[in-house]
């Protein structure tokens, strides 16, 4: 059974994710997303635990904006981040 909030969608995205864990500015991929997270693909190691910010580009020139999220895994090929601050506008 999964006990997950939300139903996640598979997709295909550019994102960016920064730190006070991270030096500099992080580059990935996201392979799914819900109203709760997402999973980001990325060479990039982002710690357990740490909170990151994340830019999710979309197609279209725009951005979603995710002032604050925490990272649930994490291994050398990505990680797995919970959205704890998102802005009403950006959720819509």
């Amino acid at each position: 059974m999964d006990a997950r909030k939300f139903p996640r969608f598979p997709i295909d995205l550019a994102v960016t994710f920064s730190g006070e864990d991270l030096e500099g500015e992080g580059h990935g991929r996201l392979s799914n997303l819900s109203m709760g997270g997402c999973a980001v693909a990325s060479d990039r190691y982002v710690p357990l635990r740490s909170y990151v910010e994340l830019r999710i580009h979309l197609p279209e020139g725009e951005s979603i904006h995710v002032t604050l999220a925490a990272t649930r895994w994490s291994n050398r090929g990505g990680f797995g981040a919970e959205f704890l601050l998102l802005e009403p506008t950006e959720k819509a």
